[in-house]
This record gives structure tokens, C-alpha cells and sequence, in this order.
């Protein structure tokens, strides 16, 4: 005799994980602010504070909320809520002072400032803030000042080590600066800032191999960089992979539409590859971002000329010499479409003026063909 089994059906029922109190909601608001979700933190931190007026946390986080989607103005009233709730906590105070800054009331930032600092001397991010204040008014001499002062406090502190990179290179001091963007790196090995810059500075030293490496390190950790991929691009194309670089460039495009430059470089590499019709494309909507481009009108001829089309070629070398009078380039390949053309005294004229301007190929073609 078989054994019978009964199946029992049992209805699984799945409940919503939705928070039900404050904690809850902060713990959800916190998520989502850390992972770019600006409008469902506040609608997060909103619930918590309907749960609990008193809290200085949820004010305080829906400020950095309001931060992030650059409403400065809202970010300072929830600041203000919780300092009315907790007077004494100088974090907030650096907090709204970044706010403010932002908001361009340079004296209320640098109230708060004062105010961390005597509430804690050694307030690390206060010194950062510090720094931040001077850097936007352009005394680079005072702010690292403050950015140092920051690293006494807190040795690793990544804000005041990134400012001081910054500072360097863009005042150009690289080999300083690539000191400062190591320590950003050493701190937090995850920081895009710390590798995007890195890879600007080995980019500029023409060591393509590690500018890839941090350009990719930058991507990982900031999947939107448009100017991270703009840049892998660059080296990319200097090392021939040619393919790998035009992925980058359309990348790059693709978080940034108008990124004109993107344009000019993949143009460039589908020259580089006989795709003559592709690059055009891209040199036009180069142009079509920024019509008085010379380099645009100057490749666009480049390209047509490799085409054949000696004509539009003789056009777009001229429009590039109307926004860039002193380009020999331009009036040396002028000049040669202009002989292919069979406009051999215009074409000489050309060659005479851009040997003028000193391009040897410009007079060893007179030499051999206008005399």
C-alpha cells in the first residue's frame, strides 16, 4: 500500500520592508543620500522629523540632502533648525558655513567658521572650510595655510590634502601637486578626485600606460566621469588603440552632449582610422557647438582633403584662417588643395604666405613648384 501525503498550500505573503519608525527612516534616508538618491533621503528624512521635531539629526541630514541638489538656501534653514535644538555642536556650524559660502555670504561662512574653531581649535574640517573660503576668493597663499593647519589636525584628512593637490597643480606646480593626490590615494584608495588627477599629471608626462590605469580607477569609483573617459581616451589615441578610444569619446559624449572637445578627439581617431565620413560628422557637430573653432574647420578640411573633395577642403581651410589668421598649417594645406584644384597661382600664393610664417614644407613646395 503507497503512503499518501497530503500537500498542504501554504500562500506566502510578502510585506512591504518600508520603515515604520524614525530610526527607520533615517537608516533608508541615509541610503539613499549615499547613493545619490537626494530626493527620496529628503522625503526619508521629512517622515523622521514628523516622528520627532527634536531631533538635530534628521535636521542636520536633510541639510547635507538639500546640499547635494545645490539648494543651498534650504540646506542653511535646516542648519539652522539644528543648532536652535543643539547650539553647541561646531559641525554643523562647518556645515552651514560650506552652505553659505556657496551662496557667496562670505562673512555669515566665516562667522560659523570662528565659531567651530572656538567652540573646538583643532576642528579639522573648520581649517578645511577655512581654506575653502580663501580658495574662492583666489588667496591661494592664505588657504594653505588653513589646509595645513587641517593636517595637524587630522593627518589623513582627504579634503585638505585634495585642496592642496589642487592648489598646486593648477598653479603649476605638478610635481607637488602629484605628492598630494598619492597621500589623497593612500588615505582612500577608492577616491576618483585623487585618480582622475593623477592620471592628468602622468597624462601630461606622456606615461600613457599609468594615466590609463588612473583614468580606470577614477571610472570605477564615478561610473559619471565624463572627463575621466575624455581623458583614458586621449592616452588611448596616443598609444594607437584606437578602438578603446573611440568608446571612450562616445562615452564621454554620452554623459555630456555638448562636450566639444570629444568631438575634435574622435574625429581625430576616425581620421587616424580612414574614416573620413565619420570623422566630418564629429567635426560638425564640433562646429555646430562652437562655430568659430578654427581646429574644427581646419581638421573638417583635413578630412575632406583625404577625400578628394579638394573644394569644401579650400572652403573649411579658409574659414579656419578667418578665426586663426597666423595658422601656417592652414595656408599650406590651403594651398595644396588649391593645386589640386589646378589653381596653381592661388595655391603659390598660399605656399608664399605660409612660408612666410616659417613652415618648411610650405617653402621647400614653392621652391620645387611656384618658381
Amino acid at each position: 500500500m503507497k503512503n499518501k501525503y497530503a500537500i498542504l498550500a501554504v500562500a506566502l505573503f510578502f510585506f512591504s520592508c518600508s520603515p515604520r519608525d524614525e530610526e527607520g527612516f533615517l537608516a533608508r534616508g541615509i541610503e539613499r543620500l549615499a547613493t545619490g538618491n537626494y530626493d527620496g533621503a529628503i522625503e526619508d528624512f521629512n517622515r523622521a522629523i514628523a516622528l520627532n521635531e527634536t531631533s538635530d539629526r534628521s535636521f542636520v541630514l536633510r541639510g547635507k540632502s538639500w546640499a547635494k541638489k545645490k539648494k543651498f538656501d534650504e540646506a542653511v534653514k535646516d542648519y539652522n533648525r539644528a543648532l536652535s535644538i543643539n547650539p553647541a555642536n561646531p559641525d554643523v556650524m562647518v556645515l552651514r558655513a560650506s552652505a553659505k559660502r556657496e551662496m557667496n555670504d562670505f562673512q555669515g561662512a566665516l562667522e560659523d567658521i570662528r565659531a567651530a574653531l572656538k567652540s573646538n581649535s583643532c576642528h579639522a574640517m573648520a581649517c578645511v572650510e577655512l581654506g575653502n573660503l580663501w580658495t574662492s576668493n583666489g588667496n591661494f597663499g592664505k588657504a594653505i595655510v588653513e589646509y595645513e593647519k587641517a593636517l595637524q589636525c587630522d593627518s589623513k584628512n582627504h579634503d585638505a590634502l585634495l585642496a592642496l593637490g589642487l592648489i598646486y597643480y593648477h598653479t603649476g606646480n605638478a610635481e607637488k601637486a602629484d605628492a598630494f593626490f598619492a597621500r589623497v590615494i593612500e588615505c582612500k584608495p577608492e577616491s576618483s578626485s585623487g585618480h582622475f588627477f593623477r592620471g592628468l599629471i602622468t597624462l601630461q608626462k606622456s606615461d600613457y600606460a599609468s594615466a590609463i590605469a588612473h583614468f580606470s580607477r577614477a571610472i570605477k569609483s564615478e561610473p559619471g566621469n565624463a572627463d575621466a573617459y575624455y581623458n583614458r581616451g586621449i592616452a588611448e589615441s596616443m598609444i594607437k588603440e584606437y578602438s578603446k578610444a573611440i568608446t571612450d569619446f562616445t562615452r564621454a559624449l554620452e554623459l555630456k552632449p555638448s562636450f566639444y572637445s570629444a568631438y575634435i578627439n574622435r574625429g581625430y581617431v576616425h581620421s587616424a582610422m580612414k574614416n573620413y565620413a565619420d570623422a566630418i560628422r564629429d567635426y560638425n557637430a564640433a562646429i555646430q557647438h562652437k562655430p568659430d573653432s578654427a581646429k574644427a574647420y581646419y581638421n573638417r578640411g583635413l578630412a575632406r582633403a583625404a577625400m578628394g573633395d579638394f573644394r569644401h577642403a579650400a572652403e573649411d581651410f579658409s574659414t579656419s584662417l578667418k578665426y586663426n589668421r597666423n595658422d601656417a598649417e592652414a595656408a599650406y594645406n590651403r594651398g595644396l588643395a588649391l593645386f589640386n584644384m589646378g589653381k596653381k597661382f592661388e595655391g603659390c600664393a598660399d605656399m608664399r604666405k605660409a612660408s612666410a610664417m616659417g613652415d618648411a614644407d610650405a617653402k621647400e613646395f614653392f621652391a620645387g613648384n611656384c618658381q
